[in-house]
């Protein structure tokens, strides 16, 4: 999400569990962050899965899945991303 702090004032990580998996190059760790979303005042709790795959090096790859649903709501632009959705069918 571009301007994501200028959106969101995140005052906590509540949850950080991690998840082992059977590639020991592979870590799945979830998320969540609880906050006030800017524009509504609306709370904005968001939970997060990230898939993180280990190179040599760095960072081979990361996956990143959240709700834009969720986050469409606290910001009261719900709205918008459903007729989005609706304009790309």
């Amino acid at each position: 999400m571009r301007d994501y702090t200028d959106n969101v004032d995140i005052t906590a990580i509540t949850s950080r569990p991690r998840h082992e998996t059977a590639d020991p190059d592979v870590l799945i760790v979830e998320w969540e962050v609880d906050g006030t979303a800017l524009r509504t005042g609306r709370p904005y709790r968001m939970r997060y899965v990230n898939v993180v795959r280990a190179g040599a090096e760095d960072t081979e790859s990361l996956r990143d899945y959240w709700s834009p649903l969720a986050a469409g709501h606290a910001l009261g632009r719900l709205g918008e991303l459903v007729a989005m959705q609706e304009g790309a069918q």
